[in-house]
């Protein structure tokens, strides 16, 4: 246990390549296990040679007792760091004989050591007993939602106000951050002009890169992005923190400034308000949630919304959900599953595996890559699908779930009754496929029994579509389709395929075409059997056009 009369050692800190090293001070702790004691006029007690020199005896002589409402904000503060990173605080008295590593105050003269900062903290250091130490000025003014609300010795400290982030930031320093801005002693790195605002790092002094702004109606809670990377750098990710499922839930009772750190399980963020959310879930991405943050300047017309929840690196969030304003919503690599919930929503899907739900309102929907599915409450006799022009397909609410606009989703999935719809119809796309095989094959209209049958084969059993073609060449419905008998020549296979799939006769040099591939060796890349030569015309520009219109607007499944 350390006391007043003593520090920690400390280990030379690594310095990472990317922008979070700028951070790093150079110097942190030699331990992850962290005290830290608020300081008070009655019972803290100071070494005769606290400090390199006796210049911070006029911090001593002019303490500002903090209340059991402060303290307990700056409990908030020290968890913020604890829940990113691999450190433990723990609170310790104030005595002669005790204190912790990082000792918090508030004194009325910082202003002679620091001239007119909010506090300053002693960096990382095993020589003098005031390393880790923070002090705050108790005469700075504190702001709130954009007003000035009276000075920190009175400040509750809460959440998003100035106080508050100045609190986090002087903690960042007392475990090894500095300023990204300027060098340090033991780190001449500087971070990239375009990227130093607190929006990347709460150790930066702008607010924006706009220099017009010079107060924000609401200030960082966390660590911001490069903060997070940097921490982690000196003592490691915290691995326990929403490592399960875990729903990060926002409304609109309060304003919201801070990043999510997730280390594992299949999470979710949730907003509950009426404000258009604007909502990536792909790391290190610019997102706006509830209300507005705002920065203003000196002149009452200069007001900038400022982007209030980022995304950790290699944190990985699974799905979100909308509110009642206009949404838009994209995804990331993963499974995602995407509500709009009421509005006039936007969902982008992009790679993996999508499920989509717009909710009510018109919704513009995009599954991009990978296997997409939205879904839609009402029942599908409710709803008009029409494919246009582009590709993309209209979903007509009929006035009552709102009219959608859907590109790359493969199903529909109409809840209140489960039939289902495929989009998947293009030229190469399994439902198409599927339905253009039957087409081809038994010169009939397929099943939707069939169909739904076949693409679980393809989807869910493993099975290529060569594989459900070579099963359809060899079924009896072909065979009687074809009027074949034991043996045909591949000649006569030719031949009835254009008569069956494409409805006319060879030419010649289509059949001679045929001809060369059937009797060339299996092993030479232009070598085509009847199950190949099947799939090639089911799959031909020529048929694909002839069926077309028969599945132009989706293929129902059930």
């Amino acid at each position: 246990m350390t006391t007043p009369l003593s520090t920690l050692d400390v280990f030379g800190s690594p310095i990472s390549l990317g922008e979070e090293g700028s951070l790093t001070y150079g110097r942190h702790w030699s331990t992850a296990d962290l005290t830290y004691s608020f300081i008070n006029s009655e019972d803290s007690f100071f070494s005769v040679n606290y400090d390199v020199d006796s210049s911070s005896g006029v911090l001593i002589t002019s303490i500002s007792n903090t209340n059991s409402a402060q303290q307990e904000a700056f409990r908030s503060a020290f968890l913020s760091w604890s829940d990113v990173a691999n450190i433990a605080f723990s609170e310790v008295s104030e005595s002669k004989t005790s204190a912790g590593i990082i000792r918090l105050g508030l004194s009325t003269n910082v202003d002679q050591l620091v001239g007119s900062a909010s506090g300053f903290a002693y960096l990382p250091d095993s020589t003098y007993p005031s390393s880790g130490d923070i002090w705050l000025n108790a005469l700075t003014s504190d702001v709130v939602e954009g007003v000035n609300v009276g000075l920190l010795k009175d400040s509750s400290f809460g959440p998003a106000s100035y106080a508050y982030s100045v609190v986090v930031h002087e903690i960042g320093h007392a475990i090894g951050l500095k300023h990204p801005f300027e060098p340090s002693v033991f780190n001449s790195r500087v971070i990239d002009t375009t990227l130093d605002t607190i929006s990347n790092s709460i150790m930066s002094y702008r607010l924006s890169l706009s220099e017009n702004i010079i107060g924000l109606t609401a200030y960082p809670t966390t660590p911001m992005p490069l903060d997070i990377e940097a921490i982690q750098n000196l003592y490691g990710a915290n691995l326990v923190k929403n490592s399960g499922d875990t729903t990060f839930k926002f409304d609109d009772t309060q304003i919201y400034f801070e990043t999510i750190w997730d280390p594992s399980g299949t999470d979710t963020i949730q907003y509950d308000g009426v404000f258009p959310l604007e909502l990536s879930l792909e790391t290190s991405i610019a997102n706006k949630i509830g209300r507005s943050v705002i920065g203003y300047g000196k002149d009452t017309s200069e007001r900038y919304e400022i982007p209030n929840l980022y995304i950790a690196e290699n944190v990985f969030i699974e799905n979100a959900s909308g509110g009642i304003g206009n949404d838009t919503i994209k995804g990331n690599s993963l499974n995602n599953t995407l509500f709009g919930n009421p509005g006039n929503d936007s969902l982008f899907g992009l790679a993996g595996n999508d499920a989509l739900s717009g909710g009510w309102g018109n919704d513009t929907i995009d599954g991009g890559d990978g296997f997409d599915t939205y879904m839609v409450s009402s029942s599908s006799t409710a709803i008009t699908v029409e494919r246009l022009n582009d590709g993309s397909f209209f979903l007509d609410g009929n006035g009552l779930e709102g009219d959608d606009t859907l590109l790359n989703i493969e199903r529909v999935i109409f809840e209140s009754d489960q039939n289902v719809l495929a989009l998947d119809i293009a030229a190469g796309q399994n439902a198409g496929q599927v339905y253009r095989l039957y087409q081809a094959s038994f010169a009939r209209s397929a099943d939707t029994a069939g169909v739904s049958f076949h693409l679980n084969d393809i989807e869910n059993n493993g099975l290529s579509f060569y594989q459900v073609a070579n099963n359809f060449l060899n079924s009896p419905e072909f065979r009687q389709t074809y009027n074949l008998g034991n043996e045909i020549t591949n000649d006569q296979y030719i031949e009835l395929l254009y008569q069956n799939v494409l409805g006319r006769t060879a030419e010649e040099f289509e059949k001679e075409y045929y001809s060369d591939r059937f009797t060339r060796e299996e092993t030479d890349a232009l070598f085509m059997d009847q199950t190949m030569a099947l799939i090639g015309f089911s799959e031909s520009p020529e048929n694909i056009e002839l069926v077309g219109s028969q599945i132009e607007n989706g293929i129902w499944l059930t």
